[in-house]
């Protein structure tokens, strides 16, 4: 129901009358670009995780070479193929240093269940296979059984935990075998060929095994050789008139030559290196290639020498890039064709042409991580170029450009202070993602036997041994590596993809 109300100009007052108007103050500061920039790449968690994760890479890339007690090129062909052992780890039964034996035969095992095996001894001499030490890891196999002692119940036990096989109509019983590698390392053994100084040595630290004899007297397991110093002294008997048979020789030659004639003699020492109180136990976080080599020191510096050439590949793709990019979307025209055609054409050609050219001319001129390196920035720049070329474009006749030309601002300027800051965080992306993208060059090309020399580490070449060696019955060679290689590229690519969202000034404010 409509009705004409009447409203008396008493009913209205003027509520801003005797009241002045200001306005109010900011609360908060004012945040810059950076600022805002920094804000919302701290919300892109998944960005914060690979930054975190591509820190940690980079500082064990830095410092694992240098405090480990392994050396990169060290050899020690004893520990050769060392599966992984890590501790903590090893205590739940995950790279705890084992190794497995497929197809044991089950009656060669009762053959080598004797009671002399506790006095195992490493000697080539030997001519009873039960005292021969590779028995050693089936002794401690089937030790580990719990009719050991009882040789019917034992036998049965082992058959039982076996699996039949037939080859011609004959069966036979096999078991598969987990043994510690480790363990086998700290064993009893004979050093064959050791110098007096070694024997002392061995002495000192209380590991040499002593033997009891049947009339109770105890003695040091050591076979000493005096031949090697013999001639020796035979020359020193002739020129000082002297005999073999001359008491004190041994002291006469220590006062005329002031050298101990025993420091000539050789030794054949049976040590056990748990008997020496400071024996530390043997660690290979990721276990050791053929020549006993440490994987874990050789990993991460292999992932050094990976980031310094993808670092300097960035750095010159990117300077490179800019510039090309930045002239050819400036100018545009017949500069812009000219440019695109010599970019198209370095572009169509494939990087393993590009990579054999450049080793082909520059092999023996210098070392092949600048051949690799070279081979990279040759073509890597031009998807920078690209890229900076389309903002060119994109931003070069916008309002504020044109403006800034009237009031007289030169080329460069107009280039580097207002067109390519709009293209920063495009620029910024672009320069991380090179960086994976180059490790990845490198490791194919390694992989490909093209890339850096074996004698040099990086994860490439890890990838070729472990290749070589054998994927199957090592496969902890090339599982590394590759995890390494795959962790690095997926952070460097939400990373940067992280940094893309920050940076772009289109999202300034937004939440």
């Amino acid at each position: 129901m409509n009705e004409n109300m009447k409203i008396d100009k008493k009913d209205f007052e003027f509520v801003q009358m005797n009241e002045k108007i200001f306005d109010k103050k900011f609360e908060t500061k004012a945040i810059g670009y950076f600022g805002d920039a920094l804000r919302r790449f701290s919300k892109n968690k998944s960005s914060i995780v690979a930054f975190v994760i591509l820190v940690i890479i980079i500082l064990m890339a830095i410092f694992v070479p240098i405090f480990s007690k392994y050396d990169v090129a060290t050899v020690n062909i004893a520990e050769g193929y060392l599966p992984p052992r890590i501790p903590i780890l090893e205590n739940f039964g995950i790279a705890d240093g084992t190794k497995k034996i497929t197809g044991v035969n089950v009656d060669y095992l009762i053959s080598v269940k004797d009671p002399r095996v506790e006095n195992l001894v490493d000697n080539p001499d030997n001519k009873d296979p039960t005292l021969d030490i590779k028995n050693y890891y089936f002794v401690e196999y089937i030790k580990g059984y719990e009719n050991f002692n009882d040789p019917t119940k034992f036998i049965e036990e082992l058959k039982n935990n076996s699996y039949k096989t037939t080859f011609n109509d004959i069966v036979t019983y096999k078991v598969d075998i987990k043994y510690n590698v480790y363990k086998a390392l700290s064993r009893p053994k004979w050093m064959k060929n050791q110098t007096r100084k070694q024997y002392l040595e061995y002495q000192s630290n209380g590991v040499i095994i002593n033997k009891t004899d049947e009339e109770g007297n105890t003695n040091e397991m050591v076979i000493e050789y005096t031949a090697p110093a013999e001639n020796i002294l035979k020359k020193f008997c002739r020129d000082n008139g002297y005999s073999l048979s001359t008491p004190n020789l041994e002291e006469l030659y220590l006062e005329k030559t002031g050298k101990d004639i025993r420091d000539l003699y050789q030794y054949d020492i049976y040590i056990d290196p748990l008997l020496n109180p400071d024996f530390e136990e043997i660690y290979h976080f990721f276990g050791t290639d053929n020549t006993g080599r440490d994987m874990w020191v050789r990993l991460w510096q292999g992932t050094r020498l990976s980031l310094l050439i993808g670092l300097f590949v960035a750095v010159v793709s990117i300077t490179v890039g800019v510039i090309w990019g930045s002239i050819s979307g400036y100018y545009g025209g017949v500069v812009d064709l000219a440019m695109e055609r010599f970019t198209e054409i370095l572009t169509g050609i494939p990087w393993i042409v590009t990579m054999t050219i450049t080793k082909m001319l520059l092999f023996g001129r210098i070392s092949n991580v600048l051949i690799v390196a070279i081979s990279l920035v040759l073509t890597s720049w031009t998807g920078t170029a690209a890229m900076v070329r389309s903002q060119m474009y994109r931003y070069k006749n916008r309002e504020y450009v044109l403006s800034s030309r009237t009031l007289g601002a030169n080329d460069v300027r107009l280039i580097f202070k207002h067109i390519l800051p709009n293209a920063l965080g495009t620029i910024v992306t672009s320069c991380i993602l090179v960086i994976p993208s180059a490790i990845f060059f490198e490791s194919s090309v390694a992989y490909l036997g093209l890339g850096i020399d074996a004698s040099t580490v990086s994860i490439g070449n890890l990838l070729n041994l472990g290749r070589d060696l054998g994927i199957v019955q090592y496969p902890y060679l090339t599982l590394f590596p590759a995890l390494l290689i795959s962790i690095l590229m997926i952070s460097f690519n939400m990373f940067g993809n992280g940094l893309r969202d920050a940076l772009n000034p289109s999202l300034r404010g937004s939440e």
